[in-house]
């Protein structure tokens, strides 16, 4: 087993999509944005360029911050890589995720909505893909917060922010959490 945590974070135009290999070499995703803002390129796929490039045929952990565009762009290629678990704002119904969607995404929002109906199983304490437990992922903690009492409007509000801790070195993906959301985890003891 490695003593180190591999990232990758792209910055794919309007978001971001973080690609995160432990040290025992489980294979997270944070995001699915799509394109390339250093060269303009707006089909670069993360996801298969971690297929492609990486030799990655089974992602362990996916987290989908919130589903607005530039979160779920690469949703197309998502089964590409088999995600055993995908966490996401479960509070957000596929209703809601469809209303005022434009015609020419709507395709990828059908899609985010035919996955989220499909990953609605839970994870158990012992399963192996469990974040809960560091050991699951070769020492690397994964913590999520998501926050649930901010309106339904905004689905930033709703975005789940992911830390990953190693070493003693933590990272944090906020998704585009606002003061609605942020105030709600603040008083929380554990995010805090």
């Amino acid at each position: 087993m490695s003593n180190q945590v591999e990232m990758v974070m792209w910055d794919v135009q309007h978001g971001h999509a973080t690609y995160v290999k432990s040290p025992n070499k489980r294979h997270i995703v944070v995001d699915l944005g799509i394109g390339s803002y250093d060269d303009n390129n707006t089909t670069f796929s993360p996801l298969l360029h971690l297929k492609n490039k990486y030799g990655i045929s089974q992602l362990d952990y996916v987290i989908i911050t919130h589903p607005h565009l530039d979160h779920i762009d690469d949703i197309l290629n998502f089964d590409a890589l088999s995600p055993k678990v995908l966490s996401r704002p479960r509070q957000l119904t596929n209703e809601e995720v469809m209303s005022g969607v434009r015609d020419a995404d709507r395709a990828k929002f059908l899609k985010y909505c035919e996955i989220n109906s499909r990953y609605n199983g839970s994870i158990s304490n012992d399963s192996p893909n469990n974040t809960g437990n560091p050991d699951n992922f070769g020492g690397l903690k994964i913590r999520s917060f998501t926050p649930t009492s901010c309106n339904h409007n905004n689905f930033n509000n709703h975005s789940i922010v992911a830390v990953f801790e190693y070493a003693d070195i933590k990272v944090v993906v906020p998704g585009d959490n606002e003061k609605c959301s942020f105030d709600e985890l603040m008083q929380r003891s554990a995010f805090v």
